[in-house]
């Protein structure tokens, strides 16, 4: 009579089966560590209290924003990268308004309820250099920072110019998320201090 093997049978590295009998010891595979995503332990969607949003941006990282959301004006005449900018910030929990023309965007400005600004350089109004100028010139909106966003073919002086005439940063796209994100919490950070 032959023992009944055991439901446990394990495979060897050569493709035989072990045999579990009683008595003998079944041979021990250390199991590997599992980990279960934030939004899966929980209701997924739903941050609990005091959780920051977590922004994938590659493999293996996330940027955790650590300052509180706000509100976030992106201007740019083009609509995808409008939609990237925004989509990326909304991801990170802030409220994003949206606008394609320097002149919609001092409106918006103009009415208290911004936080930052996403500018775009080359507007089909007037410059984003122009706009920022503006909007630093005003008391009311001086303490708004404003971020400029441009394409790679900008060249250096651009950049030198952007912030000279006031700008709080300046981003080339194609932009890293992380990068966008952290930038926009660091001017956020320096305002509210």
């Amino acid at each position: 009579h032959r023992p009944a093997r055991h439901a446990r049978d394990r495979r060897h590295p050569g493709g035989r089966h072990q045999c579990h009998r009683p008595g003998r010891s079944a041979p021990h595979r250390p199991q590997a560590a599992r980990v279960v995503p934030a939004e899966v332990a929980g209701v997924r969607g739903v941050r609990p209290p005091g959780c920051h949003p977590r922004v994938r941006h590659g493999v293996g990282h996330d940027v955790v924003m650590t300052t509180p959301s706000a509100r976030i004006l992106v201007v740019d005449d083009q609509e995808a990268s409008r939609y990237i900018t925004a989509s990326w910030l909304r991801r990170g929990g802030h409220e994003v308004t949206e606008a394609t023309t320097g002149r919609q965007a001092l409106s918006i400005v103009d009415d208290g309820k911004i936080d930052l600004v996403m500018l775009d350089v080359h507007l089909p109004d007037m410059s984003g250099f122009e706009v920022c100028e503006i909007i630093k010139s005003r008391p009311s909106t001086a303490a708004v920072p404003v971020i400029h966003v441009s394409a790679t073919s900008v060249e250096p002086t651009d950049r030198t110019q952007g912030l000279s005439r006031g700008a709080d940063g300046y981003l080339i796209e194609p932009v890293d998320p992380g990068e966008l994100l952290a930038t926009v919490e660091a001017a956020l950070r320096y305002y509210r201090a």
